[in-house]
């Protein structure tokens, strides 16, 4: 499989994940969870990874919200707004303008730390889906380890990338 079209399937896989709507996420337990969540890297050092978890997720459409490289923390958003086929076509009849936006946010969290000769990260995602108003939203942790080994994937291939200097 080409490199392009496995990046295409991880970034396809994330983002089916803010699709979902209706999905239920998989009864896992905390230690599950952290068992695909956290991945290990053998000789990079942490704030190399820090830096291409950055990149990772720009690529991805991620927005950055904080960084903290002493810590090894980063938290990252991607948004879309949306509004539904039938709320738009309701509210059009009815009132003659478009239905509300609906939010769906993805939420990143990547905790990095030293570990041996290399470093250890731990991501979480958790998604967001907002109503039309603060009241209407619900978050979820994103338990699909397709997600997490498709987002280390293209991790590895950025912290290969930062390594060799390409």
């Amino acid at each position: 499989m080409s490199a392009t079209l496995r990046i295409t399937t991880a970034v396809v896989a994330l983002g089916a994940a803010g699709c979902a709507s209706g999905r239920v996420p998989v009864a896992t337990t905390p230690l599950e969870a952290r068992q695909f969540q956290v991945h290990t890297f053998e000789a990079a050092d942490a704030t190399l990874v820090l830096k291409a978890a950055v990149n990772t997720l720009m690529d991805d459409g991620f927005i950055i919200d904080t960084s903290d490289a002493q810590l090894g923390l980063l938290t990252a958003t991607h948004k879309r707004s949306t509004r539904s086929f039938l709320g738009t076509m309701t509210s059009f009849m009815s009132y003659g303008r478009v239905g509300p936006w609906r939010t769906t946010v993805i939420e990143a969290n990547v905790k990095i730390d030293a570990f041996g000769g290399g470093s250890r990260a731990r991501v979480s995602f958790r998604l967001t889906h907002g109503g039309t108003g603060d009241s209407d939203s619900k978050a979820t942790p994103i338990l699909d380890p397709a997600v997490y080994q498709a987002f280390y994937a293209r991790l590895d291939k950025s912290v290969f990338l930062l390594k060799e200097k390409l």
